[in-house]
């Protein structure tokens, strides 16, 4: 999943709407086994792993065995983006949250 979404921030012309599809993407990925959504740590470490996949930090390659090339242009925007990404996610945290004191009450 890490390996798409950094190819797909990557090639794409449109770096903003990237990241939204990577806040989508994280937001919607289910566990297999339970069919509930990831919590924020999962979601924040799969979004490191994207990190690290755009610097070159980490080596993968993409389902069609494409290596990862990011330019430098692309790495700045990333992490313009992180924190836009992180706020989203941390918005799904906290509804993850409100759900938890509702089954409470």
């Amino acid at each position: 999943m890490a390996n798409e979404l950094a190819k797909s921030f990557v090639e794409s012309k449109n770096k903003k709407q990237a990241a939204r599809k990577i806040v989508i993407e994280l937001n919607n990925f289910k566990s297999s086994e339970s069919q509930k959504p990831f919590d924020f740590d999962k979601k924040l470490a799969i979004l490191k792993l994207i990190y690290e996949i755009i610097y070159g930090i980490k080596t993968c390659e993409s389902i069609h065995d494409e290596l990862i090339m990011a330019e430098l242009s692309d790495k700045i925007f990333f992490i313009e983006c992180v924190d836009f990404i992180i706020r989203r996610l941390d918005t799904e945290k906290n509804k993850q949250l409100k759900a938890l004191s509702a089954d409470k009450v």
